[in-house]
C-alpha cells in the first residue's frame, strides 16, 4: 500500500509498504503507476514525494524532478543533568501562533495539520517567545523505544530556532534523538556540534531526495526550511 496526504491541491506520497515476500519482484513500479493513475483519475496534478537511493530511479523515470535533500542526524542517549523545559512548552491552545509560524516558513497554511499534532497524545511542541510573540517552534515526534525525531523546526530568524532547538535537545539528553535535516543547512550544523550523527544504515541509502512533478510551486522551499 502507499499513504498519501495533502496540503491545499498538492499531494505528498509517503510510507510506501510492500510486503518482505513481495519485495524485488517488480510491485513497487506496479504500486507507484496505479498509484498515480487513481490519483490523477481524481485530478492531483502537484506532487511530492522524497526517496532513498533505492527508490529515486523509478520516481525520476516518472518525471519527477530533484530538489532539496535531506540527511538523518542521531545522537544516542547521554548522562547529566536535563533541563526543565515546561517554560518552554506548548499545547492545543497555541494552535494559531503555532500555525502562524508554519505558514510563514512552509509557505502554506496548515491549520489541520498542526491542530492535529498539538491534540495528539505522544507528539511534544516547545516554544520560544520575544516578549508576547512567538519566535520560534519545534515538535518532538515520539519513536520506537522513547525516542524522539524534531520535526517542524519554524522561526523568524535561525538565531531564535538554534536556542530553541539547543534547550530542548539538551532537555532531552537522556532520549535518543533523530532528525531528518536539510542537507548542509544551519540546523544541520547546529545539530552536529549536538553531537549528532548519520547513523550507519542511512549512509549507504541516504541523503533523502525531494522529487516534485506538476505545478507545485515554491511550497516548503524556503531557504527558512530546516527538516523534513
Amino acid at each position: 500500500f502507499c499513504a498519501t496526504n495533502s496540503f491545499g491541491e498538492i499531494l505528498y506520497l509517503h510510507m510506501m509498504i510492500v510486503a518482505p515476500e513481495f519485495r524485488k519482484l517488480g510491485v513497487t513500479r506496479q504500486l507507484y503507476s496505479r498509484t498515480m493513475q487513481e490519483l490523477k483519475r481524481k485530478g492531483v496534478r502537484s506532487f511530492v514525494v522524497h526517496t532513498t537511493n533505492d527508490s529515486s530511479p523509478l520516481i525520476r523515470f516518472l518525471g519527477f524532478r530533484p530538489g532539496q535533500t535531506f540527511t538523518l542526524l542521531r545522537r544516542e542517549p547521554l548522562t547529566g543533568t536535563m533541563e526543565t523545559l515546561d517554560n518552554l512548552a506548548l499545547g492545543p491552545e497555541h494552535q494559531r501562533e503555532v500555525a502562524a509560524l508554519d505558514t510563514l516558513v512552509f509557505g502554506m497554511d496548515r491549520p489541520s495539520w498542526i491542530g492535529g499534532l498539538l491534540r495528539q497524545q505522544g507528539p511534544r511542541f516547545f516554544g520560544l517567545r520575544l516578549g508576547a510573540e512567538l519566535a520560534a517552534s519545534l515538535c518532538l515526534r515520539p519513536r520506537r523505544g522513547e525516542a524522539f525525531c524534531l520535526d517542524l523546526a519554524n522561526a523568524r530568524t535561525f538565531s531564535d530556532l538554534a536556542e530553541l532547538v539547543t534547550r530542548v535537545v539538551r532537555g532531552h539528553a537522556a532520549h535518543r534523538l533523530e532528525c531528518f535535516v536539510r542537507t548542509e543547512s544551519e540546523l544541520h550544523a547546529l545539530l552536529q556540534r549536538e553531537g549528532f550523527s548519520v547513523p550507519d544504515f542511512f549512509k549507504a541509502i541516504g541523503p533523502l531526495v525531494e522529487w516534485r512533478r506538476g505545478p507545485v510551486g515554491d511550497v516548503g522551499t524556503s531557504s527558512q526550511i530546516q527538516c523534513l
